[in-house]
């Protein structure tokens, strides 16, 4: 999924791969109307934990222009964020997001509807997988406290407990590729006050 380069000093990243029925792909221009239907759908489920929920603006014409911006962040080498596909519909959203000292944090969403089906266990776990392969350590997984889901979802990816003070800003220059494998490793645990 992820492979790193040692002789440019870069990650390569997959465009999209697929992980218990789920396809994880780049966003496109045409994802903004389903992602921004499933965010307003899902708004209520998600502004507890997540704070674009409720920064974002509420309109198709930002989505656009969001999905325009992660796209070509995605090409320059940072973060990687994907739309979640399951049988042609997105169901949600997910990132993989290079910070200092060769630390990544992974982040997901799914639609309010299509919660309690498995669909974030698996995204998460794909997605550690796809960052420790890219050499990133450590993984890190960041969710709100009182997001008790996303808590056993961390502990059941053998997470640990990390310094959430700790900063962690982007640092390494990546590049997009579809070559890689999967490895299960640990996820660091950071969570939000």
């Amino acid at each position: 999924l992820i492979v790193y380069d040692d002789t440019a000093d870069m990650v390569a990243v997959a465009r999209m791969f697929a992980v218990d029925g789920l396809l994880l792909r780049r966003l496109t221009k045409e994802d903004a109307a389903p992602m921004q239907t499933g965010i307003r759908a899902s708004r209520e489920h998600l502004v507890r934990f997540m704070p674009f929920a409720s920064a974002d603006p509420d309109h198709l014409e930002f989505r656009r222009q969001w999905i325009g911006h992660v796209a070509e962040r995605f090409d320059q080498g940072s973060p990687f964020n994907y739309g979640i596909v399951k049988n042609g519909l997105v169901v949600g959203g997910c990132s993989i997001d290079p910070k200092a000292h060769g630390a990544a944090a992974i982040g997901y969403w799914v639609h309010v509807d299509h919660t309690r089906r498995g669909y974030a266990s698996a995204v998460a776990r794909a997605l550690r997988d796809a960052a420790v392969d890219a050499g990133f350590s450590p993984v890190l997984l960041r969710h709100d406290q009182a997001n008790i889901a996303s808590k056993v979802i961390a502990e059941g990816l053998g997470s640990a407990s990390f310094d959430p003070s700790r900063e962690l800003t982007p640092t390494r220059s990546l590049r997009v590729s579809d070559r890689g494998t999967a490895r299960p490793r640990p996820v660091a645990n950071v969570t939000r006050q």
